[in-house]
């Protein structure tokens, strides 16, 4: 499952991109589900259309009222409102998912590149259940929030669907996503992770190198779907020791 959410009063630009990437979901992600986890009122006529137009054009496409949430399996008939959190948090609820054998957390308004799809695969090849990815030297959280991903399957991995609903649903302060990852995430992932991180490597001695070079500046997370962010890019050099062992002549690596 690659997870995203929207929120804040709509039309805004964090919905903007979403028909984009429910495409690039599709096209790079082949079998793979796109869930949208929203607060829209479909009694709202343009709330409606944009729903419906998105679905009816979709099939691979599940979306998800965060008024109604459902808990674990062995709980069907409980629900969960998650509406007091912050809307960044909400793409978090696929963690747990018995449902879900591996799922990406990503951004609503950064496009899917296919730079992306192939450290995935990387990761999925490994049989390691977390997934990380810094690529800008901007990106100096331990983990960001729209870059990284999770299976469930780990016996390890022990962050419950219903733990998770309950820490969100007292979560509501902005950024509150990145120090929930440092804290309830983290401790875990690193037990059984693939890393890939092309300037900040030596902070972290596991990761590893993207498996292809970068191409005109262009970056994982970069915020391109809004219109203060459409030109981001980064052309610094990477450090040499983030760059692939038979690859060290990709400056932009």
């Amino acid at each position: 499952v690659v997870s995203l959410s929207v929120f804040g009063t709509f039309p805004n630009e964090y919905f903007n991109g979403i028909p984009h990437i429910v495409e690039q979901v599709r096209n790079l992600y082949p079998g793979w589900v796109m869930r949208l986890y929203h607060d829209l009122d479909i009694h709202e006529e343009h709330h409606r259309e944009w729903l419906c137009h998105l679905a009816c054009t979709n099939p691979h496409l599940d979306l998800c009222n965060i008024r109604s949430l459902t808990g674990l399996m062995q709980n069907k008939s409980r629900s969960y409102d998650i509406s007091s959190s912050n809307g960044q948090i909400w793409r978090m609820a696929v963690i747990g998912d018995p449902l879900v054998k591996y799922y990406i957390i990503r951004d609503a308004d950064a496009p899917i590149l296919q730079r992306e799809v192939d450290a995935v695969q990387q990761w999925l090849d490994s049989q390691k259940c977390f997934h990380i990815m810094h690529d800008n030297p901007k990106h100096t959280s331990v983990m960001l929030a729209g870059m990284w991903g999770g299976c469930s399957w780990w016996q390890p991995h022990n962050i419950s669907r219903t733990m998770m609903l309950q820490l969100i649903n007292k979560t509501s302060k902005i950024n509150q996503d990145q120090l929930m990852l440092k804290q309830y995430v983290w401790p875990i992932a690193k037990k059984s992770l693939v890393h890939h991180d092309s300037y900040t490597c030596e902070r972290y001695p596991d990761s590893k190198p993207f498996p292809t070079q970068r191409i005109n500046g262009t970056f994982v997370g970069s915020r391109r779907y809004r219109s203060k962010r459409k030109y981001e890019s980064v052309y610094e050099q990477c450090p040499e020791v983030c760059r692939p062992p038979d690859h060290k002549d990709w400056k932009n690596c």
